[in-house]
């Protein structure tokens, strides 16, 4: 039994061998890939989190320029967000900032062209909806009702339907279009997220319309 064993154990070592003589250099191979690559996640890891650091910092100080209606100097905070931070939220987020800062200057063309580019940055769905109900409140204010609904059209998805109808409920109001705007209205008051919109405000709006405007409707 002893002999056998013996010879059992050889012939397990010396198959051992020629699988290592065959395959070491690969499982070698894998190991370092293996450590390189764990390297590699650890330094994008530690790279991400400087990039967010740098960008929160970046958009602190802008905001605080910002706040002390220092336009100019916000705006240059902003374009450096976006040109070296454009793929984090705190670009978008200096968009929509720099839009208000315009309409508090009295500058609705800028406003516009500041939504206009978080529109078409973000890969965020709920911030676009949000800069295009902005987008077309400036533009509403600013006399092109039709540029004011097509931007309606990239506000989708039922958490902005109340507030997007509100809205085309104005523009149209301002276009003449008396029935179309008390739809667009009760529209606002029925929809899902009717919470979120000033219901007293939209009912009264809608009441005041012209008495006219409802006879055609069904």
């Amino acid at each position: 039994m002893l002999e056998v064993s013996n010879y059992d154990d050889d012939e397990t070592l010396d198959s051992l061998r020629h699988w290592w003589d065959d395959n070491g250099r690969f499982v070698i191979g894998g190991v370092v890939l293996g450590v390189a690559g764990l390297v590699g996640w650890q330094q994008w890891g530690a790279w991400q989190t400087r990039t967010a650091e740098e960008a929160s910092r970046l958009f602190t100080a802008m905001s605080a320029s910002a706040e002390a209606r220092r336009r100019n100097e916000a705006g240059q905070l902003a374009q450096t967000l976006v040109d070296e931070f454009g793929r984090t939220p705190y670009a978008d987020q200096a968009g929509l900032l720099m839009a208000r800062l315009h309409m508090d200057a009295n500058d609705p063309r800028a406003a516009a062209a500041s939504l206009r580019e978080v529109i078409g940055r973000t890969r965020d769905q709920e911030l676009r909806a949000i800069a295009a109900l902005r987008l077309a409140r400036v533009l509403h204010h600013d006399g092109d009702l039709d540029g004011a609904l097509a931007a309606l059209e990239e506000a989708r998805g039922e958490a902005f339907s109340a507030r997007a109808a509100e809205i085309r409920g104005d523009i149209l109001v301002a276009r003449g279009d008396f029935a179309a705007a008390r739809a667009a209205y009760q529209r606002a008051l029925d929809a899902p997220d009717r919470g979120l919109i000033d219901r007293t405000l939209v009912r009264i709006k809608r009441d005041d319309l012209p008495v006219q405007a409802g006879r055609g409707e069904s």
